[in-house]
């Protein structure tokens, strides 16, 4: 029987310290996916919206429909990123058939500034659902007013497509 002091006890310490941590050390790797350098993606911001997070428009040919769905999230300090998410998009006829893709005009707007800011995205989904398009607003930080359109692309004067999403949401 070994006694605490002894040489033998000392050796057993040290395998036994040493199986520990490496165990722990890949017990660590294991649970934390073992890179630091995967960032998490952002989540998507709290918002109020009287139209809903959801929001149907038309495209460029051949009777195209569709509709979105609207995620806002913060990838920085004041700024403010609208993704839209398709649902998938449709149209009738031998074009559609040819050219499935269905492009619109997409305006993002911040409309509680005191110098409104939009941005205009030409936004292009096909029949797939989950297909994706974003664009990025400098807002500043605090309450957003949130207006988000959809504008036909062939006609000479811009006119909206129903109301889209609108809505109100604090950037950090």
């Amino acid at each position: 029987m070994p006694v605490f002091g002894s040489k033998f006890c000392s050796k057993s310490r040290r395998l036994v310290a040493g199986v520990a941590v490496a165990a722990s050390a890949a017990l660590g790797i294991g649970i934390g996916g073992g890179g630091a350098d995967a960032a998490p993606a952002p989540r998507p911001l709290p918002h109020y919206t009287s139209t809903g997070d959801n929001f149907g428009f038309f495209g460029d040919h051949d009777y195209c429909r569709g509709s979105v769905h609207v995620t806002l999230t913060s990838p920085k300090r004041g700024v403010l990123k609208a993704t839209l998410t398709s649902f998938g998009f449709t149209g009738n006829g031998a074009g559609s058939a040819r050219n499935p893709r269905c492009s619109s005009l997409i305006m993002l707007s911040n409309g509680a500034s005191l110098i409104p800011q939009e941005k205009f995205l030409r936004a292009t989904f096909g029949r797939k659902p989950g297909e994706t398009q974003s664009l990025e607003l400098r807002t500043g930080s605090g309450a957003v007013q949130v207006m988000i359109g959809a504008y036909a692309l062939n006609t000479p004067v811009r006119v909206l497509q129903g109301y889209g999403f609108g809505g109100w949401v604090i950037v950090p």
